[in-house]
């Protein structure tokens, strides 16, 4: 009897914890493994760059089964300032591709910036950030609030 992939082992083990999310799919490169995912019924999320036409954009939202990740800028990720344009305009273009909920990440960095992306897009996803805090050593608690003020702008912003 063949051993199953471990591919095959890890998807199983997703969809028995309830389902999971796979982020960095890909269109082309992941085929038998976007059809095992659904096969064990965990939902794949695909990356949207901003630089995608819209052609292959349609595509990603087709193909993603959860929601759409759009991608707020090229380049790596981490703390901003300031939103990159680009955040906006992918969710502009993802909202006119897809019923699917759209959520923006990378660059994505305080409250304010959230609350604008929200004003555009489904929600947002949010790493650096965070990731930072507990680095800094705040903890938990540190992490909580942060989410929390996140959220607050979120809900001022719908």
């Amino acid at each position: 009897m063949a051993q199953p992939s471990k591919a095959t082992t890890a998807l199983r083990a997703l969809r028995d914890v309830g389902g999971a999310a796979w982020l960095g799919g890909s269109l082309m490169g992941a085929a038998g493994l976007n059809a095992a995912a659904d096969a064990a019924g965990v939902a794949t999320v695909l990356l949207a760059a901003p630089t995608g036409s819209d052609e292959r954009l349609a595509r990603i939202c087709d193909r993603t089964r959860a929601w759409v990740y759009g991608v707020g800028l090229l380049g790596v990720t981490g703390e901003r300032a300031e939103l990159a344009r680009s955040a906006l305009d992918i969710a502009r273009r993802l909202k006119g591709l897809t019923d699917k909920p759209v959520l923006i990440g990378v660059g994505v960095s305080n409250r304010q910036q959230a609350a604008e992306v929200a004003a555009v897009a489904d929600g947002v996803v949010v790493g650096s950030a965070l990731v930072r805090r507990l680095l800094d050593g705040g903890g938990p608690e540190a992490a909580g609030a942060f989410v929390a003020d996140l959220r607050a702008g979120l809900d001022a912003a719908t």
